[in-house]
């Protein structure tokens, strides 16, 4: 028990992108015996006590590793909900969207486990006293297209499959929902049974009555289609199944910041580089794929096959017109989900917000004063980097030194803005600040500057009055 007689609570930190580490201890930010870590836990009010931080690998640049790291902090939430611990977590980077996804997750797990009322107020995470995100891009999904083709054909499909899919997410009940995704899951294993049956008759009927061409046909054709056949329709019935149920998810944003919105902190800078590169990603448009044209005839070839010209023409327009912007869009997809690390199927990033939802006017950075630091130590960070990073390519030149040293990349690190968060002291102490006034005190014991102490008022009254209403609409 704290002073007071209070429980003591705990701050669980939550590393980034690319930032984990096997050990609790270390230089990094979240790694007990850091500078930052205790500098922050001097900051924290009596009762309040950093705890063994929250692992989730080195941190994978991938939604489905974010989403799994989630339900796995939601899990560890539960041992200190049984045990009556309250507490608060800090995020910086990706760690913010671990919190994130492990807040949507106490949303899900209400929504479709059958618990006693006791669990059910456990899933609710009513000893979550306050969550802090740094630096956190948080990405909003949509459904995808496999295809933005302008063909009819392709229009007149998706339309019929957006009906579908409107009828089996509106109109059918959640237990008649899952019964036939789990129908949808045996399809492939009885198409796959059918078509091997099919096959295997066909080279048997064909070798009994010795029609060695058949079989030749067969062996050659047939199990490569079978094969493409089956990886086709598992992808497509994945996707399919992932659209569905991103409708059933859809809710649980809005009723997640309904319920812990009012306990948030939000902090990042306009420079951010991480947010804005994020951002970026979603408007690349290039064309690699090289547009064909009818070159003026040079070559003695060339001339003989100038009769040919017309046909050349039309089928270069049918390929730079269908064909090339397809394959543009497709290479551009790829290159920003990798970028974003989105490898959930069926979904598009359609934004990158710094709330947890999007919000009109968006949310205030952290103030000026605390930005131009930020900026100017990053900017001084990277003159240092130049001569050490001069002297590395000298070094990879005659191959006495490897491009991705860890050492080498930390030092790059310091020369961004996204990792310089917790060098500045006042972000520690608005962090310590939000913490404690989540306990009830109206002025903590934290030196902290008037006008910082007066952009954390506005910022929680503009998620009061604005941000939390508008997710009950």
């Amino acid at each position: 028990m704290s002073p007071g007689g209070r429980p003591e609570e705990t701050v669980l930190l939550i590393h980034g992108t690319f930032a984990g580490d096997e050990s609790d201890e270390g230089a990094a930010w979240w790694q007990q015996g850091s500078e930052t870590w205790k500098r922050l836990q001097a900051l924290l009010p009596a009762g309040v006590t950093l705890g063994k931080a929250f692992h989730w690998g080195k941190g994978p640049n991938s939604q489905r590793s974010r989403r799994e790291a989630g339900i796995e902090l939601f899990e560890r939430l539960q041992e200190l909900e049984r045990a009556d611990r309250p507490y608060h977590l800090v995020g910086h980077s990706h760690g913010g969207s671990v919190i994130w996804a492990c807040l949507r997750q106490s949303v899900l797990a209400r929504a479709e486990k059958e618990s006693s009322s006791e669990q059910k107020e456990h899933l609710g995470l009513p000893g979550l006293k306050s969550w802090t995100t740094v630096g956190t891009p948080f990405l909003q999904f949509e459904k995808s297209t496999l295809l933005g083709s302008n063909l009819l054909l392709a229009r007149w499909s998706a339309s019929l499959y957006r009906r579908m899919e409107k009828l089996m997410v509106e109109r059918l009940p959640r237990k008649v929902f899952d019964i036939l995704g789990w129908l949808a899951g045996l399809l492939p294993i009885l198409v796959l049974i059918a078509l091997v049956a099919t096959v295997v008759a066909g080279f048997v009927v064909a070798a009994d009555q010795g029609e060695a061409d058949t079989v030749v046909v067969i062996a050659v054709l047939g199990f490569p289609l079978v094969l493409v056949s089956m990886l086709f329709m598992l992808g497509w019935l994945e996707y399919s199944l992932e659209r569905f149920q991103f409708h059933r998810e859809a809710f649980s944003d809005r009723a997640a910041m309904r319920e812990f919105g009012s306990r948030w902190l939000g902090l990042y800078s306009k420079d951010d580089e991480a947010i804005n590169g994020l951002k970026t990603t979603l408007k690349l448009q290039r064309e690699f794929v090289p547009r064909r044209s009818v070159p003026k005839p040079v070559f003695r070839s060339e001339r003989m096959m100038m009769a040919s010209i017309p046909m050349r023409k039309l089928g270069n327009w049918l390929f730079n017109k269908s064909l090339a912007p397809l394959g543009d869009r497709f290479i551009t997809s790829q290159l920003a989900r990798g970028a974003q690390g989105n490898d959930r199927p069926g979904t598009a990033v359609s934004e990158v917000t710094t709330g947890p939802v999007p919000f009109e006017g968006g949310y205030p950075p952290i103030p000026e004063p605390i930005d131009a630091r930020l900026v100017a130590l990053a900017d001084e960070q990277a003159r240092e980097v130049v001569p050490e990073l001069r002297g590395m390519l000298g070094k990879l030149a005659s191959s006495e030194a490897q491009l991705l040293e860890r050492g080498t990349m930390d030092t790059y690190a310091d020369a961004l803005i996204h990792t310089s968060y917790f060098a500045d002291d006042d972000v520690l102490k608005m962090i310590a600040w939000h913490i404690a006034r989540s306990r009830g005190e109206e002025r903590p014991d934290i030196d902290l500057d008037g006008a910082y102490v007066q952009w954390m008022d506005e910022s929680r009254s503009r998620i009061a009055e604005g941000v939390l209403p508008a997710m009950g609409e």
